[in-house]
């Protein structure tokens, strides 16, 4: 595989050549606290000329009810603060620039209404759902829901948190994750045909190694395998076998989020349960997240990954594979081709040697060694080692491949339509679409 490593005095608002708009008494508590902003951010009375701003887009206050918070993608402390460089330099005024700290501060004292949500911050379903109920009626049960809640995710914090400050030469810390499907072509000027277009994604599965502070992003094609628990437990494998024993790691502790399909379902307790009772580790620790409360270090990874490809037009698998190796140097890639041998099929072999588990129910699995299953060492050890048969890729997308080929190719340049991703489908692929 290949492992790619300001003063505060308050003048007068400024005057503007246009007419301003009018504005409704209701309004006039929010405006006067925006014309208090902008008139701080004028600059000294011995400067050359006044600075205009742009009104802010915020949320008014109406009569009898509090303000409004909205949230919005986006920083207003930059927006305001890039306006008023603009002007400076397009209009050569010799005047003091402010700093960004005082653009912040004059945001929140006269802009209260105005709400920056922090992208890390969780998103969480229950959370949002009963601080909804609680808002029109506070009962004993809602809060000791919450309560119960809040507190097994704060209990999950601190297990990670534990757990990141342990490693050591015998102990490794991991967190998976699949990031957000990516899509071939990515390009910042999209033609408008495209959004009506299915186009080729790309999976990204992302492990953090936490005992070097490394990412490895394991990335393919859709025409590869899919994202289901074989494609995890197969990364996985293939990392604990490259990367943990390599580094004689006995021990392992490996964090994930709670979805069933991928990671917290039985096919991966028991492949994991199969490699402690084999001996290739003493003890391995299986923990979740609390659904709604998941951030972790590789959705950081995945967050730089994603700025990196957002600044540039990527159109082949070979140009995004270059920009996911670029995007960070505390990440390594591992590219799967579609002619691979990592992908196999675990669920047919750890089916036959162990019994299922209500593993929805639980946060933390821990399978050992000196604690056997229910099927001996041996026969699990056979069935690893000889009967794990590979994995089949997804049949051809033939429509898609159409797709990519009538209305994706014309915009590529005569380098880049050569490439597989732009080929015409094969008559074979074509007879295969209609008999399916």
């Amino acid at each position: 595989m290949d492992m790619r490593p300001a003063t505060s005095s308050t003048p007068a608002p400024p005057t503007s050549s246009h007419t301003s708009p009018s504005v409704s008494s209701e309004q006039g508590v929010a405006l006067s606290g925006e014309r208090r902003l902008l008139g701080l951010l004028r600059p000294d009375p011995e400067g050359h000329s006044d600075i205009e701003f742009p009104a802010l887009d915020i949320k008014h206050d109406r009569p009898g009810e509090e303000a409004e918070r909205s949230d919005f993608v986006g920083d207003a402390n930059e927006a305001v603060r890039g306006t008023g460089e603009r002007h400076v330099l397009e209009n050569d005024l010799d005047v003091r620039e402010p700093r960004p700290s005082t653009f912040r501060k004059l945001l929140q004292q006269y802009c209260p209404t105005i709400r920056i949500r922090s992208p890390r911050s969780n998103v969480c379903d229950l959370c949002a759902i009963l601080h909804t109920r609680m808002r029109s009626c506070i009962t004993a049960e809602l809060t000791e829901e919450l309560g119960v809640h809040t507190e097994a995710a704060k209990k999950m914090r601190l297990e990670y948190k534990k757990d990141l400050a342990s490693v050591s030469e015998d102990h490794a810390v991991i967190v998976m994750d699949f990031s957000q499907n990516l899509t071939l072509p990515s390009v910042a000027s999209t033609p408008s045909q495209w959004y009506f277009l299915s186009l080729v994604n790309v999976h990204v599965f992302g492990i953090y190694y936490a005992n070097k502070g490394q990412q490895y992003n394991y990335v393919y094609e859709e025409s590869v395998a899919g994202k289901g628990t074989d494609e995890v437990n197969s990364m996985l494998y293939h990392f604990i076998q490259r990367i943990v024993l390599t580094n004689g790691h006995r021990k392992l502790a490996i964090y994930a989020d709670n979805c069933g399909g991928q990671n917290k379902n039985n096919f991966v307790v028991k492949m994991l349960l199969a490699l402690a009772q084999t001996g290739e580790l003493d003890v391995v620790e299986l923990k979740f997240f609390v659904k709604g409360h998941t951030k972790n270090a590789v959705d950081r990874g995945f967050g730089l990954m994603r700025k990196k490809i957002a600044k540039e037009d990527v159109w082949t698998a070979d140009q995004l594979l270059e920009v996911i190796n670029d995007s960070s140097s505390s990440s390594a890639l591992v590219h799967i081709p579609k002619e691979n041998t990592m992908m196999k099929l675990f669920r047919t072999p750890v089916k036959e040697a162990y019994k299922d588990l209500g593993v929805q129910r639980y946060q933390i699995f821990t399978m050992s060694e000196k604690k056997p299953g229910v099927t001996n060492a041996a026969k699990v050890r056979s069935l690893l080692a000889a009967y794990l048969e590979p994995l089949q890729p997804p049949p051809p997308n033939f429509e898609k491949k159409q797709q990519m080929y009538n209305k994706g190719r014309p915009y590529a340049s005569s380098e880049i339509a050569s490439d597989p991703l732009y080929a015409a489908p094969t008559d074979k692929e074509e007879r295969h679409a209609k008999e399916a």
